[in-house]
């Protein structure tokens, strides 16, 4: 949520149009609705963690694209990037529970883990809350480019 919600402030912070800035917005909500269906072909053939790191690693990219995204091909490759992985993640969201704890309990699983989900808004407030002490969103998207290590990490080594 905190690159959805600040990617335009942050392209206009940089001296980006904000027109250009929005169009970057229009990129990546684009990109992400068409590779939705390739990213689910890629989840039948492959195990969800093979294809949630892949995801993670867009993620990763996308964070540091946007931290160095000073000129508008940057920025369209940020758009690019982030509406791949953004697409990934609207797939695999649903199928990592179901792949790794069965189907039997999925209902369950996914309610106990649904107060857990209630803390993502805190992500887009505490990336406002460090641009203005800051004046950039430079730290707030090095700690989530952690975040995004950290989860293709926990990945790479989590079994059913």
């Amino acid at each position: 949520g905190s690159l959805n919600l600040h990617m335009v402030a942050n392209f206009q912070d940089k001296g980006i149009p904000a027109g250009l800035a929005v169009s970057i917005l229009s990129i990546f909500a684009a990109t992400s609705s068409v590779t939705v269906l390739p990213w689910g072909f890629l989840a039948e053939r492959l195990h969800v963690r093979y294809v949630a790191m892949l995801m993670c690693a867009f993620q990763w990219l996308s964070i540091v694209l946007i931290i160095f995204a000073k000129t508008a091909p940057m920025a369209v490759a940020f758009g690019l990037s982030f509406g791949v992985a953004q697409g990934g993640w609207t797939v695999l969201q649903n199928l990592v529970f179901t792949d790794y704890f069965g189907r039997r309990h999925a209902g369950a699983i996914r309610g106990f883990s649904s107060p857990f989900r209630m803390l993502g808004p805190l992500g887009p407030l505490f990336t406002g809350y460090v641009r203005d002490v800051t004046g950039s969103y430079n730290l707030a998207f090095k700690i989530l480019a952690g975040v995004f290590t950290v989860m293709f990490m926990f990945m790479l080594f989590c079994q059913p």
